[in-house]
């Protein structure tokens, strides 16, 4: 099941992604292109070669790397804990895996990835599959720190 929700995810960012490229213009410093609601979302079309926040920009290779890394790690702990760890952690690591990989896709077809939500009152462009990262690592940390509350530190089942 969390296998299936992640390719269907990492299709879903693909399609949204191929929306945005055929209809929205590319803009080279970000700046919004189709205002949704105007003064507050907009969708645009930025190549971003860098990781979250532009953080190590023009480092592609490196970027790829380090991403492959994480996401074995991660599938592995997916397809070996998938039996015996908690539901909600394992739905978190998916929502990660399903946002780097989302990413990664791009990275390796295009050389930069392609965001494109930009809020007024957010200083930096996204896509979905950083929110599908975000939401995942949010949704682990809410694992640890339910877990850390009951006894043994584990959450029940159910």
């Amino acid at each position: 099941m969390y296998f299936i929700a992640i390719a269907a995810a990492v299709a879903l960012d693909q399609m949204i992604k191929s929306a945005v490229r055929s209809h929205i213009a590319y803009s080279v410093n970000g700046q919004s292109a189709y205002p949704v609601i105007d003064g507050f979302f907009y969708i645009t079309n930025y190549h971003n070669t860098g990781a979250a926040f532009n953080f190590m920009e023009d480092h592609t290779a490196l970027l790829l790397v380090i991403t492959a890394g994480v996401l074995a790690s991660l599938l592995a702990f997916l397809i070996l804990r998938r039996k015996t760890e908690h539901r909600l952690l394992l739905w978190g690591v998916s929502l990660i895996v399903a946002g780097g990989v989302g990413n990664m896709v791009d990275r390796v077809r295009w050389g930069y990835v392609l965001d494109y939500v930009h809020l007024y009152f957010f200083p930096f462009i996204f896509n979905f599959a950083d929110v599908a990262v975000c939401t995942g690592c949010g949704v682990v940390l809410l694992y640890l720190i339910l877990s850390e509350r009951k006894d043994g530190g584990k959450l029940p089942d159910e």
